[in-house]
């Protein structure tokens, strides 16, 4: 690429890289321009582009990780630490978010009131927070 070349050669003899608006200037484009073609040599490759790591060959989609991979790991990791949770606690947590239950239909429910049921359920959401994270 031509800015790679002139770079090495500014360097060589400046010992320092050339800004974006020296190189502008130099090659008569304006800087967005150069910037778009600094940007171009950074393009995107195929995700089958083999990969070689350790002497292991992969592609992206082994190194890159997916929402749905991340989003199944979160659920596990969820699934895991509710299991953890006391009977109650769980309990209430899943009615209220797997069965959507109000806070005051679980009132009645466990026999609590609903402010009993709030502040039950947020010490139960920041302990679930602590355990996944």
């Amino acid at each position: 690429m031509e800015i790679d070349r002139y770079q090495l050669l500014f360097y060589q003899q400046t010992e320092r890289f050339a800004t974006v608006e020296e190189l502008a200037i130099h090659f008569n484009k304006s800087e967005l321009e150069i910037v778009q073609a600094m940007n171009s040599k950074n393009a995107l490759q195929s995700a089958d582009t083999p990969i070689v790591e350790d002497g292991k060959e992969m592609n992206l989609y082994d190194v890159t990780p997916s929402p749905q991979k991340q989003s199944i790991e979160e659920l596990l990791d969820l699934k895991e630490a509710l299991l953890h949770l006391e009977k109650e606690e769980r309990e209430l947590i899943c009615n209220r978010y797997y069965k959507d239950m109000t806070q005051t239909e679980l009132s009645h429910q466990m026999g609590m009131s609903q402010v009993q049921i709030s502040r039950k359920e947020q010490k139960i959401l920041k302990k679930l927070n602590h355990m996944l994270h």
